[in-house]
């Protein structure tokens, strides 16, 4: 699954540099981690239940 949409949104908002948009960009941080991290558990998952069956 290719991730160009979240990194380029992630890139963008690395450029803001007021005070208010940085809770957002924490925000987008924490949320493009958590969907990384999703995909990576449920590809690794969907590969180590091909191996059961």
């Amino acid at each position: 699954m290719s991730f160009k949409y979240i990194d380029r949104i992630y890139e963008l908002l690395k450029t803001i540099e007021t005070e208010e948009c940085e809770n957002i960009k924490k925000a987008v941080d924490m949320l493009y981690e958590c969907v990384k991290k999703q995909i990576y558990h449920l590809h690794f998952w969907r590969k180590s239940c091909r191996y059961f069956k």
